[in-house]
């Protein structure tokens, strides 16, 4: 059943989130950048909501990373 959880790094699933986590890593300087010159956005803004995707994204890769497989290197 293990087998079931694991996501293998040659996995289109792995592929498709990864290429979303580079996305994110390359917007994510400029949005944060953004909040540092014109402070931080009101609660009810499209900004706020963008930026808790942003943060509620990297808190599931986290979470997801603990379900790739291992691999040894060498």
């Amino acid at each position: 059943w293990t087998e079931m959880i694991i996501i293998s790094k040659k996995n289109p699933i792995f592929a498709i989130e990864h290429f979303l986590y580079v996305i994110f890593c390359l917007i994510s300087p400029y949005l944060y950048a953004l909040f540092a010159v014109f402070g931080s956005p009101e609660k009810d803004s499209t900004s706020f909501i963008v930026m808790i995707c942003f943060e509620s994204y990297f808190l599931l890769n986290i979470i997801f990373n603990f379900f790739v497989e291992f691999e040894i290197d060498g």
